[in-house]
């Protein structure tokens, strides 16, 4: 009996710490949400928190993410999704070549296949997080060119 007391008391002493550990992590991901959704208003960008928990966001006319890594808070990722649909095993092939083609030349961005969608991203390991403002614009160049590079070569071939 006082095993199973033991027991249940540690268990729940478990349950309370991980729903502890659980409600941080909430607070500290909305954190650093606000903190892209403040720069990104004051750029006048209209960005909102998606489904995902990701900042997203419009620059000229086309969808970006800012994406959260909660395990590498200094991990900046922004991001763009090509609406591209490929039906075949040989536009598929195609795409993934482009994909090679466009990232061996660009610099910081890369162009990449995953589960069916053509993503464009640059990925950069911060030193301190709020380094963020000083690259953005850079970053948002770099990332727009690179798929504007892949659609380029996209409609040419």
């Amino acid at each position: 009996m006082i095993r199973l007391c033991f027991t249940l008391l540690f268990l729940g002493s478990a349950l309370v710490a991980h729903a502890q550990f659980d409600v941080k992590q909430q607070l500290e991901k909305k954190i650093i949400q606000d903190k892209y959704v403040s720069f990104l208003t004051d750029k006048d960008y209209s960005p909102e928190v998606d489904e995902d928990g990701d900042v997203k966001f419009k620059y000229k006319e086309r969808t970006f993410y800012i994406t959260i890594d909660m395990e590498d808070k200094n991990f900046f990722r922004l991001a763009r999704l090509a609406n591209l649909k490929l039906d075949s095993e040989s536009e598929i092939t195609k795409a993934k070549n482009l994909c090679h083609e466009v990232t061996k030349d660009a610099k910081v961005a890369k162009v990449y296949w995953i589960n069916g969608v053509i993503w464009t991203s640059s990925e950069i390991v911060l030193q301190e997080f709020d380094d963020f403002t000083s690259i953005f614009d850079r970053v948002l160049t770099l990332t727009d060119k690179a798929y504007l590079k892949f659609v380029k070569l996209w409609k040419e071939s």
